[in-house]
């Protein structure tokens, strides 16, 4: 005897033996027990959910000879000819093959010609195949059909039918099943067909069903054939884990072992993708009835271990790469490349994977503790050997902070100089003026402090710039040495020695030029042309690239040593020097006797010997004019 495929043989043949749809069920059963069964019905719904199989029950009932409550009894000989596709009172009709204005003129020819039964029920399967003159020959007797004739037309596209079509119908929605009545059919058919399965059998027959109730049951017969479920969920597992723990090593390892297993990479992807979805529903609060219950533990314990913005990162780019399988000549290489984009940030930045990383930063700057906390398996075999680069992703302030710290610590201890004869108490205002600094450059609390010199008495009124520096400035302006004396007070008269070079460029480009520039745009756009060369005896070197931006800065010079002063604590001498085109060595700091090469200092002494702009400056007249004039001078007028 042949095998019957178990959808076949466990086809429902009567109303109350329909899994789920209970809303279709009790309008047809009170349409039929009424006898107010409309002339045609559009059943619409997901594949494998009962619509063909309640056409036919519908059929039966139609033409019973011993209905009971609108539930045909199965047994007479219209009932069984139905069933056994003999009967003279239901044809059916695949609408995707049958298709052509031909195709419906011909039934159309059969609808008048009666039958032995009571009802002729016509089924056009799979409706929306139709082509539109096809449609448009089927409106007049769709909508006035003799009295003997019923239609039932079924489709999985609803919305590719015709309006026309549809407006002539009654709509009747079939859903996909619930989890629990599927799970609970599933263990009833394979107790009445002898089947011996696991309940991981049944979990990956729900999960291959996805809410079919005939794909439900061919995964049933699969699993029994082979007599356990695939492996294929090992390997989308495998894959989640390598996400989760950020290992692209393991990832990779997991899909090429799924490939070589016979998986084809779309399935894979796709199957990881249900699986994040599932989780992202999670993660959000959606409800998920509609999973079994070991898959909802699956999925919320997948949404703990990934933020709701990693499964979306996730989702996307699957999504992505699921997409350009389609023309892609070697599948395997999309699905790589995603896995790899998932598990090292460092592959592919994105603003999604900044915003990650701004957001562990910022987790770590507040102390709260991070979800992703542990360094993953790709990242730990990237991590520098220097204590001071391991340590800058935990401390707080990243590697910005942590670069300026081992260059603090790096710096040799100054000799003190000679100051009064008693310190300031702490918690002084002078001593938190001197702290400040010192904390805005990453400084150590451990380093030597100089004496702070007495305060100067508060002035009564502003000091002008110096007579050279004063000359072409607009009388009345605000200029920026007062700008910044009034912020920080008058700068420090205690002399000592200057910054070293890589010092002076975090403090120019972090904070003295934006201050500067936030007070005169046009200081700030000529000051921002210089670049540091390496240290004079007892000063700082600024050097400009022309004689014209030379002595245009030069009036700027008392500002700039009185910023430096007070960012440092002490008086800083800046010396203003024309540019000798040379190329400084990549700046480093010693942390713990090993040399460690900072890359971020590197690109700010690059960055300082470019042009900056302001936050709402327009400097570029100024500055080209300057570079294509040699010698020139910038001459501000008075208003009026």
């Amino acid at each position: 005897m042949v095998h019957q495929s178990l959808y076949l043989r466990y086809r429902p043949g009567r109303f109350g033996e329909i899994v789920g749809q209970e809303h279709v069920v009790a309008a047809l059963r009170n349409a039929v027990g009424t006898d107010r069964v409309g002339h045609a019905y559009l059943f619409s719904g997901p594949r494998g959910t009962g619509k063909t199989s309640t056409a036919r029950i519908l059929a039966k009932a139609l033409n019973c000879e011993d209905l009971t409550e609108g539930e045909p009894c199965g047994t007479c000989s219209s009932c069984t000819s139905i069933a056994a596709g003999t009967s003279y009172e239901m044809h059916e009709l695949d609408a995707a093959s049958n298709n052509k204005v031909d195709d419906i003129r011909e039934l159309i020819s059969r609808v008048a010609i009666g039958t032995p039964g009571r009802v002729k029920v016509y089924v056009l399967d799979e409706v929306h195949m139709l082509t539109t003159g096809a449609e448009n020959a089927l409106l007049k007797t769709l909508e006035e059909p003799p009295p003997h004739v019923t239609f039932v037309l079924c489709t999985t596209e609803p919305h590719k039918v015709a309006p026309t079509i549809r407006s002539r119908t009654q709509h009747l929605h079939f859903e996909l099943l619930d989890v629990d009545d599927l799970e609970r059919h599933v263990r009833a058919v394979a107790t009445d067909a002898g089947l011996e399965i696991s309940d991981a059998d049944v979990a990956y027959v729900l999960d291959a069903g996805g809410g079919s109730a005939r794909d439900t049951l061919s995964a049933l017969d699969a699993t029994a054939a082979a007599g356990r479920a695939p492996d294929g969920a090992d390997a989308v597992t495998a894959l989640l884990e390598a996400v989760a723990t950020a290992d692209a090593a393991a990832a990779l390892g997991a899909a090429d072992a799924a490939a070589r297993a016979g998986r084809e990479p779309r399935v894979l992807g796709e199957a990881v993708l249900g699986r994040l979805r599932n989780a992202f529903l999670a993660s959000v609060g959606a409800p998920l009835e509609h999973l079994a219950a070991a898959e909802r533990a699956a999925a919320e314990h997948l949404a703990g271990r990934l933020r709701p913005r990693a499964l979306t990162l996730a989702l996307e780019l699957l999504g992505q790469s699921l997409v350009a399988m389609r023309e892609a000549p070697d599948p395997r290489v999309d699905l790589d490349l995603a896995l790899v984009r998932l598990t090292d940030p460092e592959a592919g930045l994105t603003l999604q994977s900044l915003a990650e990383r701004v957001e562990r930063l910022e987790r770590a700057a507040a102390g709260a503790p991070a979800a992703d906390a542990a360094p993953s398996p790709t990242m730990a075999r990237r991590a520098p050997a220097s204590a001071a680069a391991q340590g800058a992703g935990t401390r707080p302030g990243g590697a910005f902070a942590e670069a300026r710290r081992a260059h603090s610590r790096a710096k040799p201890p100054e000799p003190p100089t000679p100051g009064p004869p008693e310190a300031p108490q702490p918690g002084s205002s002078s001593e938190s003026h001197r702290r400040a600094p010192r904390e805005l450059l990453g400084q150590s609390d451990d380093r030597p402090v100089e004496p702070e010199p007495p305060e100067p008495p508060e002035p009564h009124a502003r000091a002008p710039m110096n007579s050279a520096a004063g000359q072409g400035a607009a009388p009345g302006r605000p200029l920026p040495g007062d700008a910044q004396q009034d912020r920080g007070g008058s700068p420090p008269e205690v002399a000592g020695p200057p910054p070293d070079r890589d010092e002076a460029v975090l403090a120019w480009v972090e904070e003295i030029l934006p201050s500067l520039s936030s007070v005169s745009k046009t200081a700030g756009a000529r000051l921002a042309t210089g670049r540091f060369l390496p240290n004079a005896p007892g000063a700082l070197r600024l050097a400009f690239a022309t004689p014209g931006a030379l002595s245009g800065c030069a009036k700027y010079r008392s500002e700039v040593e009185a910023a430096f002063g007070r960012c440092f604590g002490h008086s800083v001498a800046v010396e203003f020097t024309a540019d000798d085109k040379s190329t400084p060595e990549p700046p480093s700091s010693v942390d713990g006797g090993a040399t460690v090469r900072s890359r971020y200092l590197g690109e700010v002494t690059a960055a300082a010997a470019l042009p900056r702009r302001g936050p709402a400056e327009d400097r570029s007249g100024v500055v080209q004019v300057q570079q294509a004039f040699p010698g020139s001078r910038l001459v501000e007028l008075e208003a009026g």
